[in-house]
C-alpha cells in the first residue's frame, strides 16, 4: 500500500519562501540594516542631547564662519548587513567621551580664548551600552516586517 500526501498550497508557500530568501540575500538585508541604523542613530543623538542640551549644539563652540557646532551621527554601509557608525564631528564626540585638557586657543593674538579642563561624560560608551542589548530586537522586528511584506502579493 502506497501513501502519498499533497500539501494544499505547497506551491504558493514555496513561492513565498523563495521571495523571502531573495529579499534577505541583498535588498532585504540592506533594508534591515538601514532600519537598525536609523534607530541606533536616534539613540546616539538622544544620549548626546542628555549631555549637551535638547538642541544638540555645543554652546560656546564656534567655527570660523560663525556657525554653531552641532552634535551629529551617521552610518555607512560596509557590505550587506554590515554598517559602520560615525560620530560627526569626531572632535566633539571625543570631548564628550574623554574630556579635554586646559589650554589657550591657537589664535591667542586675535582672540586669546582660554578654555578650561573638562571631564568626559562617556557619551559614546553610555549610548552603546544602551543600544547593544536592544539591537537583536530591532533586527527581529525588521526581519518580521520583511517576512510580512514578502508574504503579500503572491
Amino acid at each position: 500500500m502506497s501513501v502519498s500526501a499533497t500539501i494544499i498550497g505547497a506551491k504558493e508557500l514555496q513561492l513565498k519562501l523563495d521571495r523571502y530568501n531573495s529579499l534577505v540575500d541583498g535588498r532585504g538585508l540592506r533594508w534591515i540594516s538601514t532600519e537598525v541604523g536609523k534607530k541606533t542613530k536616534k539613540e546616539l543623538l538622544d544620549t548626546a542631547k542628555q549631555d549637551v542640551g535638547s538642541d544638540a549644539y555645543m554652546s560656546g563652540w564656534r567655527r570660523p564662519p560663525r556657525k554653531r557646532v552641532r552634535v551629529r551621527a551617521g552610518f555607512d554601509f560596509r557590505s550587506d548587513g554590515v554598517i559602520e557608525f560615525k560620530p560627526k564631528p569626531n572632535g566633539i564626540w571625543k570631548v564628550l567621551e574623554e574630556g579635554r585638557d586646559s589650554g589657550i586657543s591657537r589664535r591667542r593674538a586675535t582672540r586669546g580664548r582660554v578654555y578650561g579642563r573638562t571631564t568626559g561624560k562617556q557619551t559614546w560608551s553610555r549610548a552603546w551600552a544602551s543600544i547593544n542589548p536592544r539591537v537583536p530586537g530591532w533586527v527581529a522586528k525588521a526581519n518580521s516586517e520583511l517576512l510580512k511584506n514578502s508574504w503579500k502579493g503572491i
